[in-house]
């Protein structure tokens, strides 16, 4: 039965998808990206909040709304 088992090597290669290629190609980091876009959605929603300062507020829900699923995305 020994005679029987056999050692099976198997290599593994790292494939990259196409948005780690280009991060690697142009040579930026991911935690960059995040940060930017983490960074935009913050001045967004200062801009929207000085929006709704300025020409008033829509209704509850949909201001309510809008202020908590961004403020979800950048938790």
């Amino acid at each position: 039965m020994s005679e029987t088992k056999r050692r099976l090597h198997f290599e593994e290669i790292r494939e990259y998808a196409l948005f780690e290629r280009v991060l690697r190609a142009r040579r930026i980091e991911f935690t960059t990206c995040v940060m930017f876009a983490a960074s935009a959605l913050a001045i967004m929603l200062a801009l929207f909040h000085l929006f709704v300062a300025g020409f008033g507020t829509p209704e509850s829900l949909s201001f309510r709304s809008t202020h908590l699923a961004v403020m979800l995305v950048l938790a």
